[in-house]
């Protein structure tokens, strides 16, 4: 017997008031790694490989990936373990490797050489986990950036200066009233401002 791909069924309104209902095929979720490649600049990708995962060719017409005949969807990235000082053209570069850049929920820049969180970030609504540990970030201000991301809800920034500063944990709490995970650990009602 022929196996049928996984199907999804998304309820959408058109202009006119009326409701439809399609069938697709569903997505499969996938990491694209470009850590540990010392990538000094974004820009420094076309020229690498990823460790792991199926990034979008430079020919636009080729097809999205799929696996059991559901779409491969990047969901991940990761750029960790490398010497990026900033995101500079960090939109450009989702959209130049992924085909669906606005499907990336979760962002992995810890180990960098980052003293800022980039604006650059704010271009990613959808994103939920974000770690930026082992980076050079010392300032809450920074932090602050982050407010603009309305679906946050994990972030790591352990090992950086600013964990330092008293009231480290409770100052970006009160900033991220959205996280439930802070640092790798659950956030407890008691930690709430």
């Amino acid at each position: 017997k022929k196996k049928t791909p996984p199907q999804a069924k998304t309820t959408m309104q058109s202009s006119h008031g009326k409701t439809e209902t399609m069938t697709h095929r569903a997505a499969a979720s996938t990491v694209l790694d470009y850590s540990f490649r010392d990538l000094t600049t974004l820009s420094d990708i076309n020229d690498e490989n990823p460790r792991a995962g199926v990034r979008k060719p430079l020919d636009k017409e080729a097809p999205e990936p799929t696996q059991g005949g559901a779409v491969l969807v990047i969901t991940t990235l990761k750029l960790n373990n490398n010497a990026l000082p900033n995101l500079d053209g960090l939109s450009e570069t989702l959209v130049r490797l992924l085909w669906q850049p606005d499907a990336l929920t979760f962002l992995d820049l810890s180990f960098n050489a980052m003293k800022t969180v980039d604006k650059a970030l704010l271009t990613m609504p959808q994103l939920t986990i974000l770690y930026l540990h082992g980076n050079e970030i010392a300032s809450f201000k920074e932090v602050n950036v982050l407010s603009g991301l309305p679906a946050l809800t994990s972030l790591t920034l352990h090992g950086n200066d600013i964990e330092k500063q008293k009231g480290y944990r409770t100052n970006v709490l009160r900033a991220l009233p959205g996280l439930k995970k802070f640092d790798f650990s659950v956030v407890l009602k008691s930690e709430r401002p």
